[in-house]
């Protein structure tokens, strides 16, 4: 009986609060299957995600990895490398995935040392000189998240052959198992006839949240009774200045934070209305999770949002820091209750036919094997197969 090849996903946290790196992530371990491969997790940097792979019955170590893109860490890597090619030794790794780009050139090295495959995703857009200046085409392969972002690592010199790209997927049932709008509207005094349009990322610049406040402010021009309920942490010190915004725009108490949630289900669920305002997005897991709730969306039309919303069908895309667009786009959607209906629909549709979870690890495991198959055999010897 031929055992698991071990495989090693490197993680590097950033913060107690995570987005869609880490469930896409979660998704994946908890996914594969289990006589074919075994995960272990290794956290580069923070260890606050622990407990969440431990749920799993996932081995979970912490070796801290200097970031490549800092300069003064470049003296740390031969030390990173050998810290790490050590731990790929005693823990018998048999492939090592990257998911993250800070992360890719200490990975590569170590794995060239010895012998076994580096996969490395690329989530977010970068400028094309970027993948060479992280070293990304050291990887033996790139995974990128959408079209957009594999185009612009074969811009950045990233062979095409070398650059796949897998679409991440989600649950669709688990968005109808733990949907409960009602109470979190309840609990922030929305009555059940306000219409609510909402977000969910963790507020940053890129986010483009002003736009998206601008755009309600707006809205409430042609219909009134609006709120907006956004979700995700203020790790940037960003929220007061959005709230004043809001203040200023005539939105005082219109406006939600609801900060960070482990669980953005009840969120969506108490959404007729789901917007992505984002300036740049590589996918944007959570439009998954907002289309398999039933939710019609507005979104952005960038990389990873162009490619998931059928413009027209799912929802509607507009121009990305265009306000005027995207209020134009939200009252059109909210007077037409069946329009929205019927996109929401065709949205949980889309996401139980192309963004699932069996074609995202289907796609996956061929490609874990495609990599395993090259290996010398005498690591076959060895056992670390």
């Amino acid at each position: 009986m031929v055992r698991p090849k071990r495989i090693l996903y490197i993680y590097r946290s950033l913060g107690e609060n995570y987005g869609g790196a880490l469930v896409d992530l979660l998704n994946v371990v908890a996914r594969l299957d289990p006589t074919r491969y075994t995960a272990t997790i290794l956290l580069s940097c923070g260890d606050e995600p622990m407990t969440r792979f431990r749920r799993l019955g996932v081995e979970t170590i912490s070796l801290p990895l200097p970031p490549l893109r800092k300069g003064k860490s470049i003296p740390f890597l031969p030390f990173a490398v050998l810290r790490l090619w050590r731990l790929l030794r005693a823990r018998e790794i048999a492939l090592v995935h990257v998911n993250d780009a800070d992360d890719a050139a200490i990975a590569s090295m170590a794995c060239r040392l010895i012998g076994i495959p580096c996969v490395a995703h690329m989530r977010s857009e970068m400028v094309p000189n970027k993948f060479r200046k992280l070293c990304l085409h050291w990887a033996d392969l790139l995974i990128a998240v959408s079209e957009g972002v594999r185009g612009k690592a074969i811009q950045g010199g990233i062979p095409a052959e070398k650059v796949v790209t897998v679409y991440s997927g989600i649950d669709p049932e688990r968005a109808k198992a733990s949907g409960d709008g009602r109470s979190i509207r309840a609990e922030r005094g929305i009555s059940p006839e306000t219409l609510v349009i909402g977000s969910v990322a963790n507020i940053a610049p890129k986010k483009g949240y002003d736009v998206l406040i601008r755009a309600m402010a707006k809205a409430r021009q042609d219909i009134n009774d609006l709120a907006c309920l956004i979700v995700g942490a203020d790790e940037r010190g960003l929220q007061e200045g959005l709230e004043r915004l809001g203040v200023s725009l005539g939105l005082d108490g219109r406006v939600w934070f609801a900060g960070f949630q482990e669980d953005v289900i009840p969120y969506l669920d108490a959404m007729d209305l789901f917007v992505l305002a984002s300036v740049d997005e590589g996918f944007g897991i959570v439009l998954l999770e907002a289309m398999a709730c039933g939710k019609p969306v507005v979104a952005t039309r960038v990389d990873g949002p162009s490619e998931i919303v059928e413009d027209g069908r799912t929802g509607l895309l507009v121009p990305p820091r265009d306000s005027d667009a995207m209020a134009n786009a939200l009252v059109e959607l909210l007077k037409d209750p069946e329009r929205r209906a019927r996109m929401g629909q065709q949205g949980r549709e889309r996401i139980e036919t192309v963004f699932g979870p069996d074609s995202q690890m289907r796609i996956l495991s061929s490609l874990y094997d495609q990599l395993l198959s090259r290996l010398p055999e005498k690591f076959e010897r060895r056992g670390w197969t």
